[in-house]
């Protein structure tokens, strides 16, 4: 399901997603902006940290994926879309950058 021309990279390494979540130093009224939510691995730890997450994706399938696996968290908002287009207020901006 990745798509290269999207630099899609899905990072399932348990140790480099807490690693992520920690470094962001996230509390509980903090408001995160995710750059591709891919599978939800990141989003949903985020979730777990901060007050709400909103992320991004701007590859349907990939929203639509998402949208199932992470369903019952209440503080995420999913977007489909380009997050460089968009106008959404945050605290900290983090993203699993792609290797491509």
């Amino acid at each position: 399901m990745k798509r290269r021309r999207l630099g899609q990279h899905f990072l399932q390494d348990e140790g480099l997603l807490s690693r992520i979540v920690e470094h962001s130093s996230l509390g509980d009224r903090d408001v995160v902006f995710e750059i591709g939510t891919g599978p939800g691995n990141l989003t949903r730890r985020l979730s777990g940290q901060a007050g709400k997450v909103i992320s991004c994706e701007v590859d349907m399938a990939l929203h639509e994926l998402s949208k199932k696996i992470l369903s019952g968290i209440n503080n995420i908002d999913l977007i489909h879309g380009d997050a460089f287009k968009l106008n959404v207020e945050y605290d900290t901006l983090v993203s699993n950058l792609p290797y491509s």
